[in-house]
């Protein structure tokens, strides 16, 4: 069995190395300062947890990112899955988190640093709130995911549930590259006809994905993971909603979001946040709202209220 891991261990480093140096291919176009930062933080989380696998996994992550929209992503993400999967199955579900982390870092980090990924979410952020008729069906959709998360953590437990969740964020990502440009199928035109004009396919639940993959990667306690998921699909869902039915005056420290949007997320959370936690939902929900409130490009919503959540959760358990 030793010799097995050792050999397994060996081609992992291999394909390291083997991605790295693929990632510098110009023609490519990735970003040389990403590549480097995703490769030395992975000889990090390697000393940290020691497992090599972690290494092509994060490289790969990068990489299927970096080319999303692209027909170069197909190659890279046929090898990620078959990373995740097969590590998940060596080494069981329970190690699935540590494989998530190196995938929330690749994908992550091209969000948030490579140029075109960068221009993506900008068209994204603003383009937010100008058609109540896009916002509505688009957060109702949000809300349906909210709600199949949370039935699955009941029903399959935490660790199968997130096993899940990684192979659907696969597969999520493998549909956007597909079906971006094809809209001679049903099933391409009804997720086309739920995105924001002038923005890419699925930059918006790109973001959310990774946000939620991150919680559940950190966190373990279950109340908490549900009342994150209620904030971001329910109450930034119904912040959205509210501010663009209602309208009225913006809060003085952003002008892109309305009061009746603000008070409306907080309520929802709030309530849902003392059922589930007692007085510190509350203030969970308090940091959630003015997480929505505050985020701004380059860091979209999805992504920074469950971020954002889980450090005060983290600061809190350790005081």
């Amino acid at each position: 069995m030793l010799d097995l891991i050792f050999y397994i261990n060996i081609i992992a480093i291999i394909s390291f190395l083997t991605v790295l140096a693929i990632s510098f291919i110009p023609k490519f176009g990735f970003s040389y300062f990403l590549s480097l930062f995703v490769a030395l933080a992975l000889v990090v989380m390697f000393f940290l947890f020691n497992t090599y696998w972690i290494l092509p996994v994060g490289i790969l992550s990068l990489i299927c990112a970096e080319s999303l929209y692209t027909k170069n992503f197909y190659i890279s993400f046929l090898f990620l899955s078959l990373f995740v999967l097969a590590y998940s199955l060596f080494f069981e579900f329970n190690h699935i988190r540590i494989i998530d982390m190196a995938f929330i870092l690749g994908f992550g980090s091209a969000f948030l640093g490579h140029d075109k990924l960068v221009s993506y979410s900008r068209d994204n952020e603003n383009e937010k709130g100008r058609s109540v008729s896009k916002e509505v069906p688009r957060d109702l959709v949000q809300i349906a995911g909210g709600i199949v998360i949370i039935l699955g953590i009941f029903y399959i437990g935490m660790v199968k549930a997130l096993f899940f969740l990684t192979v659907f964020i696969l597969i999520y990502f493998l549909i956007i590259n597909t079906v971006k440009d094809k809209n001679n199928f049903k099933a391409a035109r009804f997720l086309t006809s739920l995105e924001r004009e002038n923005t890419k396919l699925g930059v918006g639940a790109s973001w959310f994905a990774i946000g939620i993959l991150a919680l559940v990667t950190v966190v373990h306690d279950l109340n908490f993971i549900i009342l994150v998921v209620i904030a971001v699909t329910f109450g930034d869902s119904i912040a959205t909603i509210a501010g663009s039915k209602l309208k009225g005056p913006k809060l003085f420290f952003n002008k892109k979001k309305s009061y009746s949007g603000f008070f409306s997320m907080f309520a929802v959370t709030a309530v849902a946040g003392f059922y589930l936690m007692g007085i510190y939902g509350i203030l969970y929900a308090v940091v959630a709202v003015f997480a929505e409130a505050l985020s701004t490009f380059p860091i979209d919503d999805n992504f920074s209220i469950p971020v954002f959540m889980t450090i005060v959760y983290e600061l809190i358990l350790y005081l």
